[in-house]
């Protein structure tokens, strides 16, 4: 699949929203896999697009990501559940300690980062 770019995003429906997310987080993955982290940061742009992308549309389609929430790669499975912390965050940090139990790491790793996060954040709006 050939990745799109930034302003066709508008234009795309939501499966192929998705069919594009997923395409970047295996890049992502088989970044990981070679230790190639400049090809691995150079997915977030348009990934992060894509999930502006769906915030914008109408009731904010930032769930639809939690269709990735049992894809069989572990990276697709850690990013959508770092992408809808804000829209579902009890089932994101339910995947989020599933994926930081597995010991795969670097999701492992990176689960286990965003969740002391999150609980830093929920610390911060009770004070």
């Amino acid at each position: 699949m050939t990745l799109v770019s930034e302003k066709n995003l508008g234009g795309m429906a939501v499966d192929e929203l998705l069919a594009a997310y997923v395409a970047l987080c295996l890049r992502q993955f088989d970044a990981n896999e070679v230790e190639d982290s400049r090809r691995y940061n150079a997915t977030f742009p348009m990934m992060m697009a894509i999930e502006t992308e769906l915030e914008s549309r109408a009731g904010d389609q930032r769930r639809v990501l939690m269709g990735l929430f049992d894809h069989p790669n572990i990276q697709v499975r850690l990013q959508a559940a770092r992408a809808c912390r804000t829209v579902a965050p009890a089932a994101a940090t339910k995947l989020l300690g599933e994926i930081r139990a597995s010991q795969r790491f670097p999701q492992a790793a990176d689960a286990g980062m965003w969740l002391r996060g999150a609980r830093g954040d929920a610390a911060k709006q009770k004070h």
